[in-house]
């Protein structure tokens, strides 16, 4: 397993937020995004340079850049054209919103008791806000997990 360099993470990241592939075929708007987003993920989640293969998991820094900072934040809130507002409102049930949660994050599918966990919560819902805050909250722990940052 390697870690991915920060250009990775914010590529993955800003794939994560949208439901079509981000390319040199997208829009020039999500293109320049892409820059500029990528630009100051970079600068603020730095290079490890040669320390890179070490299996380390990263500093104190990135890791608090990921749980607390404005990229993630931004790429998993559950708005109209994002991803994870997409997911939670044309899934057709919570079943499909999960797999689909994990298969846009992480690409793959989850496990029994990964499903389990998550279709449960999905599943006490009281209304469309918070269903929309629960895959919210799922996309947010999917970016989060180690295995986001990491190549298998």
């Amino acid at each position: 397993m390697i870690r991915l360099r920060p250009e990775q993470v914010i590529g993955s990241l800003l794939q994560a937020m949208n439901i079509k592939t981000g390319d040199q075929n997208s829009h020039l708007i999500q293109r320049f995004v892409r820059f500029v987003w990528g630009k100051d993920f970079v600068k603020l989640y730095g290079d490890l340079g040669n320390l890179e293969l070490e299996g380390r998991g990263g500093t104190i820094p990135q890791r608090l850049l990921l749980l607390n900072g404005k990229f993630v934040h931004e790429a998993t809130e559950a708005q109209p054209f994002s991803a994870a507002g997409r997911v939670a409102a044309f899934a057709p049930n919570d079943l499909a919103c999960v797999e689909t949660s994990y298969l846009v994050c992480l690409s793959r599918l989850p496990t029994d008791r990964e499903r389990a966990v998550f279709v449960d919560q999905l599943a006490r819902s009281a209304d469309k806000n918070q269903r929309l805050k629960h895959v919210q909250d799922l996309f947010w722990s999917l970016v989060n997990c180690t295995e986001f940052t990491w190549v298998h």
